[in-house]
């Protein structure tokens, strides 16, 4: 059957599948199949960073959306209003990750590299420890912000709540059939 999934069962052993963000279309002829699902478009914009690039991640606190723009991080308001930060990421495509510590400090990774940005200047700024890793994904755990390193099965973790200090001695690898990692969740 061509369209379906568009319900979940009592019991998920028999179906288990979700429609989210789709209408069904049931057949006009008189027929009660659903012949197609058709996508719910937005109701209106709600913000406009004047910056035309790819969306590369979201990431929600308790006051603002942040969102990484092309190589821009923005800071949006609950009412739409936008705020370019203060620095830039090196990279314009990709995946970008972001956690936030117990500091207000938001990490950002867009690979390679890391970034902090300082919420109380709205100051994006390039993490220059020495024992900042080439790094793939990011998350908060714990009072530490931690990494997966590239082409490896190490994952690196920060100083407790100091996002900005890192030392090359602190990392853990996955010792039980290791593989190189590629990323990390929390």
């Amino acid at each position: 059957k061509f369209i379906g999934g568009a319900y979940e069962a009592r019991s998920t052993n028999l179906n288990a599948q979700k429609c989210q963000n789709l209408y069904p279309v049931i057949d006009a002829q008189g027929g009660k199949n659903v012949v197609a699902l058709m996508g719910s478009p937005g109701l209106k914009a709600w913000a406009d960073s004047t910056h035309v690039a790819e969306v590369r991640q979201l990431f929600a606190d308790e006051s603002y959306l942040y969102a990484v723009i092309g190589n821009r991080v923005y800071r949006f308001t609950t009412a739409g209003a936008a705020l370019q930060m203060t620095g830039t990421i090196s990279t314009t495509t990709d995946q970008v990750w972001m956690a936030k510590n117990a500091n207000d400090e938001i990490g950002i990774v867009g690979e390679p590299n890391g970034y902090m940005l300082n919420t109380g200047t709205n100051t994006v700024t390039l993490i220059a420890a020495v024992g900042f890793p080439a790094a793939i994904g990011l998350i908060h755990q714990d009072g530490y912000f931690i990494v997966a390193v590239q082409n490896s099965d190490n994952f690196n973790y920060s100083s407790l709540n100091a996002g900005t200090a890192w030392s090359a001695l602190d990392y853990y690898s996955a010792e039980g059939q290791p593989d190189y990692l590629i990323g990390c969740a929390s």
